[in-house]
């Protein structure tokens, strides 16, 4: 009789295992990836100074006038590695990656760079913070 209850218990060991292991597998791939933090550009105020010439009273004016536009944080862009959220097709699934993403400013404040860069639709989400280090077409978790 004891003979029988052995592999019973075998077996009700093993596809206990694999019923956790199936109910858990995400949790523990997303644990062995970037875990990244993202978060859309935001909209700063930056000066820049306009110079007025007029011919017919001789003199030149400069006035500071301020505008409203995307910006990057400093030491975001300072970095080198800007990326943003894509999507890509690992091992016959759409998964979520890393992308890099070129970046061209002009003005600057305290904190923030101006963007260039022209969004049609809206700017895309860019990786604000990551736990391991990111390269081209990682696959990353989006942290909430």
């Amino acid at each position: 009789m004891r003979k029988k209850k052995l592999p019973i218990i075998l077996t009700i060991l093993f596809f206990s295992a694999m019923i956790t292991l199936i109910f858990s597998a995400r949790a523990v791939h997303n644990s062995m990836i970037p875990n990244v933090k993202v978060s859309r550009l935001t909209r700063q105020e930056f000066e820049y100074e306009v110079e007025l010439n007029n011919e017919l009273l001789g003199f030149t004016n400069r006035i500071i006038q301020t505008k409203v536009s995307y910006a990057i944080p400093k030491e975001l862009y300072d970095s080198g590695k800007v990326f943003i959220i894509g999507h890509d097709e690992i091992n016959g699934d759409i998964r979520t990656v890393a992308m890099s993403y070129n970046i061209e400013i002009r003005l600057e404040n305290d904190e923030y760079y101006e963007v260039a860069n022209r969004f049609f639709g809206g700017t895309p989400l860019f990786i604000m913070e990551s736990n391991k280090e990111i390269e081209e077409g990682t696959e990353v978790y989006v942290v909430e």
